[in-house]
């Protein structure tokens, strides 16, 4: 339709000054683009004699121009019935209305999300990841100018996570979105909202539970076809595929969409017309499946319309083997299949046709192998329904039917449901009621002139007195046998665990060892204004490493925070650092420990004793053996020598918690005590060869007076900590949290 040499030009008419000038440009790039195509952005912007001059010449109706036609579009963001545009919306031959990011489907802006990472990532030179969390709140996010809107946040949160960046790649996590966007985002979380999703996978190549068990299906038809597998295997081993995606769209699918709610009150009422005509029970949950089934059949995404298409005639195929071997099922479903076409317009594609059967299958078979009906009574809106599936699924065949009462609804209401149960089952030689309160108890008095069989009722009903009763009547048992056991075996227990009152504490350690966490002690305990209602501890730091949370000063007392130069890594309890207590930046983190036993004045008085006593002199005498005098000047020296080398400045409050950590450094070294192992070592040394020499040359000093050689183990420590450290600060002289970073 376009000539080899036609182009493709655009004119953005905000940026054109007036009428003369776009009536020019426009001329000159139809006469540019060679018969080719012409796209008018923003019209709205147009005065009305530049609009007149456009649409004449989209239509043909300028007979001046001289120039090749090119096919023009035009865009607006302004609706039809706007005064500026309304002449275009009723003169040009088609309209089409572009839909904004949150009438999209959420397979599309998923696709949109994931593409908008990967261009981040080919900016920064890195892998970008984003936690399930972050994904799921994006996804949902509204934004008012859409597409351009959600981009500059994913640019945004990029530029943000790139300065903490994780290894070899970028995470964005949820704390790394806009305050805006969530505080009005409705957080549902999830337990997986910590998995990372890589956004270097397209969306077309994940593979989800539904597309799972369609490549399963088509496995099993590819067996069936070489022979591998009977009918009667085939079947069985699709049903089994089936109940993936069933557990899928029931427990991970989310929130059922308003469409998704409308679509399952319609075919509710199919499949309760096609229950009634074959004589069976249809439950909600299919009716539920089935909706959320064809609404990925109507909006699959990308992934799984991309496998439906190359999957098409193998699960053709698998339906036709499906349809043979189960008749009664098919004809449930082509009844289903054909009502919900006449009720919604929809026609039911082969594989979710296939599925219904598979279903309509699993919920009636194995019925007839078990002699007794078994029916789960119970009050409210499903509560029967999910104790059955649960059973059902957990015995492995279909036993029991489940009848859901509504509060107000009365015995005598659910007579019809009942006798129309035992009217299908007539074949049963016993019936046995589980009602939740005692009240469905007179539920067989209804069905004592409908039936002969042995009835039984059994009250308090639970998914474990369900599956004791099952397995019974599944083994053979009497009715009578089998209530009995399984009411002796249901017994309720309890148990009450009485609260141990344990004295609280608060334990001190050190890298340095147990006198100088002592020490560290001893200070404290002189800066505080009077004798508070714990306990304070010295414990050894490796032991506490190695023990963690089970270490018994955890059982014994009630630890309420773990003081000292390195932090153990017991997640239980909170550690202060003995920097934070030495800066009053830190000071909330001491009231937060110490705000339990002192009030504000004493607090106020605890930390200008802190002030007094905690001096970064007094400290290093405390924690180490070595002269204290020299060693801090000795350190102090290495540090600005560092900092000159690396060209990097270590900020105030970092510097306090450095000259800790140097101290006990040294110390740990002559004491022949180093820490030996680091994560990562030896990329660390590939990867920070410039640092580690830096580091070796500013304490080759300390190193020849103490006779000591710094291990890589622990200059790859020191450089973590520096990094940590820093990074509020490098945060914080970027400027605000929502920062775009464009380059």
């Amino acid at each position: 339709m376009l000539s080899r040499d036609s182009s493709y030009l655009r004119i953005d008419c905000t940026g054109v000054p007036d009428a003369a000038s776009f009536n020019g440009l426009l001329d000159e790039s139809i006469a540019k683009s060679r018969g080719g195509v012409v796209f008018v952005n923003g019209i709205e912007a147009l005065s009305p004699s530049a609009m007149e001059h456009c649409l004449a010449t989209a239509l043909g109706l300028d007979a001046s121009q001289d120039a090749p036609r090119a096919r023009l579009v035009l865009s607006t963001t302004l609706s039809a019935d706007d005064l500026k545009v309304s002449s275009a919306y009723s003169k040009m031959p088609i309209c089409a209305r572009v839909p904004s990011l949150k009438e999209r489907t959420p397979e599309e802006r998923e696709d949109l999300i994931l593409s908008f990472l990967r261009s981040e990532g080919c900016r920064i030179g890195s892998d970008v990841k984003i936690s399930r969390g972050a994904y799921r709140c994006l996804v949902n996010a509204d934004f008012s100018d859409n597409i351009a809107g959600l981009r500059a946040c994913v640019t945004n949160c990029c530029a943000k996570a790139f300065l903490n960046r994780e290894g070899d790649y970028v995470v964005v996590r949820p704390y790394l979105l806009p305050s805006g966007l969530l505080s009005s985002a409705q957080i549902d979380q999830q337990p997986d909202d910590g998995v990372l999703i890589d956004a270097s996978l397209d969306a077309a190549e994940s593979t989800g539970p539904v597309e799972q068990a369609l490549d399963a299906l088509c496995s099993l038809d590819e067996r069936f076809c070489a022979g591998e597998l009977s009918v009667s295997e085939l079947v069985s081993q699709a049903v089994s595929a089936v109940r993936g995606v069933e557990d899928h769209l029931i427990f991970d699918h989310g929130v059922a969409s308003s469409r998704s709610r409308a679509f399952e009150r319609v075919v509710g009422a199919v499949l309760a017309d096609a229950g009634s005509s074959y004589g069976i029970e249809l439950s909600r949950k299919v009716a539920f499946l089935l909706a959320q089934e064809i609404c990925l059949q109507l909006w699959p995404g990308i992934g799984l319309a991309k496998r439906k298409s190359a999957c098409a005639e193998q699960i053709s195929h698998l339906l036709g083997a499906v349809t043979s071997e189960l008749p009664f099922a098919s004809s449930v479903s082509d009844q289903v299949a054909a009502d919900v076409e006449g009720a919604l317009g929809i026609s039911l594609d082969h594989f979710t046709k296939t599925l219904l059967t598979l279903c309509v299958a699993s919920e009636s078979r194995d019925a007839k192998a078990l002699r007794t009906l078994c029916v789960i009574l119970s009050h409210g809106y499903s509560t029967a329904t999910s104790i059955a599936d649960a059973a059902n699924r957990m015995l492995g065949m279909h036993v029991y039917e489940a009848v859901d009462m509504p509060y107000d609804q009365q015995l005598k209401d659910i007579v019809g449901p009942l006798q129309r149960l035992v009217d299908r089952h007539s074949y049963c030689t016993g019936v046995v009621f589980l009602v939740d309160m005692g009240s469905l108890e007179e539920a067989y008095k209804a069905l004592e002139n409908v039936t002969d069989s042995t009835i039984g009722v059994v009250d308090n009903v639970s998914t474990g007195l369900a599956l004791e009763i099952g397995v019974g009547l599944l083994g053979g048992k009497s009715i009578a046998e089998v209530l009995g056991d399984a009411t002796a075996a249901c017994v309720t227990h309890c148990k009450v665990i009485e609260r141990v009152n344990r004295e609280d504490a608060i334990v001190f350690c050190s890298e340095s060892g147990v006198d100088a966490a002592e020490r560290i002690r001893q200070l404290v305990s002189q800066s505080l204004p009077r004798t508070i209602g714990a306990r304070l501890l010295t414990r050894p730091f490796k032991q506490l490493v190695a023990n963690g949370s089970n270490d018994a000063v955890f059982s014994e007392h009630r630890v309420c925070a773990v003081i000292g130069t390195g932090d153990p890594g017991v997640v239980s309890v909170p550690f202060v650092a003995l920097e934070d207590i030495m800066s009053t930046a830190s000071a909330s983190k001491v009231d937060a420990v110490f705000g339990r036993w002192l009030d504000a004045s004493e607090l106020s008085s605890f930390h200008e004793k802190l002030l007094s006593n905690m001096t970064l002199q007094n400290v290093i005498r405390s924690i180490t053996i070595l002269d204290p005098e020299r060693l801090f000047h000795e350190i102090e020296s290495a540090v600005h020598e560092l900092q000159r080398r690396t060209g990097e400045k270590i900020g105030s409050n970092a510097i306090i918690g450095l000259y800790v950590h140097l101290c006990c450094l040294v110390e740990r070294l002559v004491t022949r005590n180093p820490i030996e192992t680091y994560v990562g070592q030896d990329r660390f040394e590939e990867e920070r060869a410039d640092f580690i020499e830096s580091f070796r040359q500013s304490f080759s000093s300390i190193s020849t007076r103490y006779r000591v050689e710094v291990p890589v183990s622990e200059i790859a420590y020191v450089f973590d900590y520096i990094s940590v450290s820093a990074a509020p600060a490098r945060e914080e002289r970027l400027g605000s949290s929502d920062l775009l970073l464009d380059e």
